[in-house]
């Protein structure tokens, strides 16, 4: 897993909001899961992914500088279930620089409803600036 992977991972997963929202009290059972939710999982859960990235070249030379996209998707079995956790996470993420220098810039926020799996789903897109080669902390 990259710096970033590692850095929302832990941040995320050891917020007190984000926990009560997700009814655990210990880090180790938040149920945030990379790319995909596995088959059969409980709700409420979350999953992450990068959407986009690019790297921010100046007129000087390549940057070490990354300009990524990352989306969170929240379920949950009702849609204010689904609504809370997002908030949650935004809260845990807002105004904060990660461990290795990652920086939070701007948020999108996206509601849906997943018909298959009868779940609600509430999407946060962050928009990150974060050292490509930083090592995980």
């Amino acid at each position: 897993m990259s710096a970033l992977a590692e850095n929302l991972f832990a941040k995320v997963s050891a917020d007190a909001g984000v926990q009560a929202a997700l009814g655990v009290s210990l880090a180790a059972d938040v149920a945030f899961y990379p790319v995909r939710m596995p088959p059969g999982r409980a709700l409420p859960a979350m999953v992450w992914f990068k959407v986009a990235s690019s790297n921010n070249e100046p007129h000087s030379g390549v940057s070490p500088i990354d300009d990524s996209w990352l989306q969170i998707s929240c379920y949950g079995t009702t849609y204010k279930q689904a609504r809370d956790l997002r908030r949650a996470v935004r809260v845990a993420l807002e105004a904060q620089t990660l461990a290795s220098g990652e920086v939070m810039v701007d948020f999108t926020e996206r509601d849906q409803f997943v018909d298959d799996t009868d779940a609600y789903h509430c999407i946060l897109e962050c928009h990150v600036l974060h050292d490509a080669l930083a090592a995980v902390t």
